[in-house]
């Protein structure tokens, strides 16, 4: 083999062994990296003796065309220890339309975030709801829960009369929780 030859050889070599190493470091500390917001990727760390936010759900549907749209944002501690924090969007706007969903993998700061707009709005004062004043039975409904590790759950429902700033509120949540996920509404 000439020296040209063998240069070329030893650099694809290299360059092979290299593209290995890269993949498989990869593949090994994928487990601890997740996004934080739109296309940012680092490592996630949460002290998990606190008492947390655990869950956010929001469901809206049952319209006259058959819509269904869910949002759901979910937090528990993973075997390792790190947070397993992930946003699953579904949207179906009538029955005849294919169901769009995603689910995205977050770091625990979207739940720090989504802490901070139930602080700001007082949405924890939101307890002992009065019945709505009219409840249509063919009328879509929605729904907006949110619970806490230590099993606290608050609810606030359709059949409930919603406090001032309460779509508001809920609308600031749902879209801070899509930004986060990088999910854009048609």
């Amino acid at each position: 083999m000439s020296k040209p030859v063998k240069i070329i050889f030893i650099a694809m070599a290299v360059l092979l062994l290299a593209g290995c190493g890269t993949m498989l470091s990869r593949l090994f500390s994928e487990r601890n990296q997740i996004m934080d917001g739109p296309g940012m990727i680092k490592e996630d760390t949460f002290d998990f003796t606190e008492k947390y936010l655990s869950r956010v759900y929001y469901y809206r549907g049952g319209g006259e065309l058959g819509d269904s749209y869910s949002v759901e944002l979910t937090m528990k501690e993973a075997e390792d220890g790190t947070p397993a924090v992930k946003v699953e969007y579904y949207n179906q706007p009538t029955h005849s339309d294919k169901a769009r969903t995603k689910t995205v993998r977050l770091n625990s700061s979207v739940i720090t975030g989504v802490q901070e707009i139930i602080d700001r709005h007082h949405m924890t004062e939101w307890t002992d709801l009065p019945p709505a004043e009219y409840v249509l039975l063919d009328a879509p409904t929605s729904s907006f829960t949110y619970e806490y590790s230590d099993g606290t759950v608050y609810s606030i429902d359709s059949g409930d009369e919603w406090p001032d700033g309460a779509y508001d509120a809920i609308q600031e949540i749902l879209d801070y929780m899509l930004t986060c996920a990088g999910i854009t509404e048609d």
